[in-house]
């Protein structure tokens, strides 16, 4: 894990400056009291959120990818939110090789079969407000993004950037306290998938 660079310095205490943690008392009630009745000019959320959350608002909005960062970055990147990647539990005592045979076959069917109606027709044709935002739905899932320590959280990684962002905790003592923590997290994750 390269986290404590400059550039990552830099970035965190950007996102500092400017994000506040705001709490309401219900999960998407961020949504139905600023955006949805207009009282907010963006909304950072999930795609999803078109057809979910906004599908009855009467103002017009637009899709928007996450912005680049500044004029050198290249392309966009569309990070995945990891609590919204769908994921199956199996049991222990199985036939591994069967259960993943199948579960490659259920992914490459899904992505095949339900994908395409999923995002030609529900959100590009029936939630998309204009053409542009089709075309943007698009850059989005050609740019999508999983970062894995979002995912696996090595060490409590990610906690430390998250307080470092919406706390002011600081951030390069926290992952030197925590580094021998995320190393070994990082080691045990890659010798899972060595001895397989």
């Amino acid at each position: 894990m390269d986290l404590i660079t400059q550039s990552s310095i830099e970035k965190i205490d950007r996102l500092a400056g400017f994000l506040k943690q705001i709490t309401y008392s219900g999960v998407n009630d961020f949504i139905s009291k600023t955006f949805y009745e207009s009282k907010a000019v963006f909304l950072t959320h999930y795609l999803e959120s078109s057809f979910r959350y906004l599908r009855s608002m009467e103002d017009d909005y637009g899709i928007l990818p996450m912005p680049k960062y500044d004029e050198a970055q290249e392309s966009y990147i569309s990070p995945l939110n990891p609590f919204n990647a769908s994921s199956i539990g199996v049991p222990l005592l199985i036939d591994s090789e069967k259960v993943g045979f199948l579960m490659e076959a259920m992914g490459y069917a899904s992505y095949e079969l339900i994908r395409p109606n999923v995002y030609e027709l529900t959100l590009k044709t029936k939630f998309a407000r204009d053409v542009e935002s089709m075309n943007v739905i698009d850059l989005i899932l050609e740019t999508t993004y999983l970062d894995l320590n979002s995912v696996y959280d090595f060490g409590g990684s990610t906690d430390i950037v998250r307080a470092a962002i919406f706390s002011k905790s600081p951030l390069v003592s926290a992952y030197e306290k925590a580094e021998p923590k995320i190393q070994t997290a990082i080691e045990k994750y890659i010798e899972s998938f060595s001895a397989q």
